[in-house]
């Protein structure tokens, strides 16, 4: 479980970092 929700925040970020 923490498995997927690191990188579900791994993503979330790589997109905001990109929008950015």
């Amino acid at each position: 479980m923490a498995l997927n929700l690191k990188q579900r925040l791994e993503q979330k970020f790589e997109e905001e970092i990109r929008f950015f």
